[in-house]
């Protein structure tokens, strides 16, 4: 097994069940994005916050004033990018939210999905999202 530039080659021989005969040998190329795989390995790991986590933001979120607001329209390209440059600078946002309550819900699922962030809580219009920066600012307490 050989591993050269994002492809993995893996020898395969035709079975066969005599030691002393020559089995033929075909290359099989698997085309692997490892980054990718580990990335969304660790995006999924890094992603799980505690309910202990989840109660801490809480309390820090509760003076915050809604940063972004998704209005009539619904998501779109340009609230999205508003989210995401929110979530980069301040970690810790609350994004308002009007439309019907099914709607809520799967539009704070959309965005969490889109910009890697995680819903701390959704109560009424008003959805709190996380999102650790490189350096963060908001230190959780260990679970």
């Amino acid at each position: 097994m050989t591993i050269t530039d994002k492809k993995i080659m893996i020898a395969k021989s035709s079975f066969t069940p005599f030691k002393g005969l020559a089995a033929t040998v075909t290359w099989r190329v698997l085309r692997v994005t490892l980054a990718s795989s580990l990335l969304l390995l660790c995006e999924f790991f890094i992603s799980m916050i505690t309910d202990k986590q989840k109660r801490f933001l809480r309390a820090k979120a509760h003076h915050l004033k809604p940063v972004v607001m998704v209005g009539n329209a619904g998501l779109s390209e340009g609230v999205l990018n508003e989210v995401e440059i929110a979530l980069s600078h301040h970690e810790l946002i609350k994004v308002r939210i009007s439309a019907d309550r099914d709607e809520r819900k799967s539009m704070a699922s959309k965005i969490c999905e889109n910009t890697n962030a995680d819903l701390v809580q959704l109560i009424g219009g008003i959805a709190i999202l996380y999102r650790a920066a490189k350096k963060p600012s908001i230190e959780l307490p260990k679970a």
